[in-house]
């Protein structure tokens, strides 16, 4: 089997967490490693529960950036600070900086996966340029990872205030 997820069909609601495919024994140790941080993510509600398999090669830098809790949020909370200026538009503008990065800076492409029009993605990347600076594009990838550690943080706060886990 080239792709091990692929082999792997877990049953509804339960996920499967795999390392990458390596030799010998420091090989599984990496491995094994990968698949503990990938674990501890759907563990934590971090990963959609659509998502059965869970590569850590997909989630590497989040599982990376969330390995200590403390340092993300202070890390995130940095570099969005200047988004609280948009007020309850905040969310949207993140959301949209999201989309925009992942359809390679197309417009086009993030409007139709937000659902709004080609227009307002650039509105808004107007926007996101004054809050955040001119330099948004070689920036793009720290703030895409802020937008998502933030997140993952805030929905793993409300699956422990739901569960009567007390932070």
């Amino acid at each position: 089997v080239t792709d091990p997820a692929r082999a792997v069909r877990p049953t509804a609601g339960t996920h499967v967490a795999l390392g990458s495919v390596s030799a010998g024994r420091e090989g599984f140790v990496t491995s094994h490693r990968e698949a503990r941080l990938a674990a501890s993510l759907g563990a934590r509600g971090l990963v959609p529960s659509t998502v059965p398999v869970i590569r850590f090669d997909q989630v590497a830098l989040l599982a990376a950036a969330l390995e200590d809790e403390v340092t993300a949020r202070v890390c995130a909370g940095h570099l969005l600070a200047p988004l609280e200026a948009a007020g309850a538009r905040a969310t949207e503008l993140a959301a949209t900086l999201v989309a925009w990065a992942r359809t390679g800076l197309s417009p086009r492409a993030a409007g139709r996966q937000l659902g709004v029009s080609e227009r307002t993605v650039r509105y808004r990347v107007e926007r996101l340029e004054e809050l955040l600076g001119a330099d948004l594009r070689t920036r793009l990838p720290e703030l895409v990872l802020a937008v998502e550690m933030t997140r993952a943080l805030d929905a793993q706060r409300r699956s422990r205030s739901t569960t009567g886990f007390v932070e």
